[in-house]
């Protein structure tokens, strides 16, 4: 993937261009060819022109799926999270059909390793960004993945919060709080904040606490901005803790439902 800005349309275009032609040379001269047919352009703030080249015309995308990723030239995460709830359903109707003859603790480690996996592969991602809307969602389809475990019907009204608690699975809201947490604790757990700030001993410097950058627009959906707020809220003990299996432990511990 290249990456390239300007401060025009007409620049970001030449770039583009003069960057696929760099490809194209690139790889012939290791004897390979570029295969045009699964080149993407996306533009972000504006619409990419057209690139024919070798008699193939490449078309610019709305979206793009990097890593698993559904990056989206709107900065929304709706199609990504769509998809995932699509895959979290059939997931659901695997367990259902291939664990029918398994225990009730057997679908759920099934639930675990191929509904929770999938969410929490690339959770950072989309998940410290993503609406309420958006959660509920999330929430809705891995409610699926429960009514399976127990055996309930794919319709219905059943109290899933209960029979969730019980199977001590997580809510879409704490796994998103610790993903955000562990990966909070990773960025600063290291970090001295005496030898970065100055002035008097204050109770957020005792509990470690971060100064909160500009929360303003679009900054406040920044995840390395979000990250401070979830570190400001993690108990000192947990940020004192240097080792980090019993971080992500006492972490897990924190957000049980």
């Amino acid at each position: 993937m290249n990456v390239i800005y300007g401060k025009s349309p007409k620049e970001c275009n030449a770039k583009i261009l003069a960057v696929v032609q760099e490809r194209i040379k690139w790889y012939k001269e290791i004897g390979i060819s570029l295969n045009l047919s699964k080149t993407e352009i996306i533009g972000f703030g504006f619409t990419p022109d057209s690139i024919a080249i070798d008699g193939h015309t490449i078309i610019p995308s709305s979206s793009i799926t990097y890593l698993g990723v559904c990056i989206q030239s709107n900065l929304s995460w709706e199609k990504h999270i769509n998809t995932l709830c699509n895959k979290i359903r059939s997931l659901a109707g695997r367990i259902r059909v291939e664990g029918r003859h398994l225990c009730t603790s057997d679908k759920r480690k099934l639930f675990l390793g191929w509904i929770l996996g999938t969410i929490n592969s690339n959770g950072l991602v989309f998940l410290s960004s993503a609406t309420q809307t958006e959660l509920d969602k999330i929430q809705v389809a891995m409610n699926a993945g429960v009514r399976a475990i127990v055996g309930l019907p794919r319709y219905g009204h059943f109290n899933i919060s209960i029979l969730r608690s019980k199977l001590n699975l997580p809510s879409i809201h704490s796994i998103r709080s610790r993903i955000m947490s562990i990966e909070a604790w990773k960025r600063f757990s290291k970090v001295e904040l005496e030898k970065e700030v100055k002035g008097p001993i204050t109770r957020g410097r005792t509990n470690r606490n971060i100064p909160l950058p500009d929360q303003k627009g679009h900054h406040g959906k920044l995840t390395d901005n979000m990250l401070i707020g979830t570190w400001n809220t993690l108990p000192l003990e947990i940020k004192n803790e240097e080792n980090g299996n019993k971080a992500k432990k006492s972490i897990k511990k924190l957000f049980t439902a």
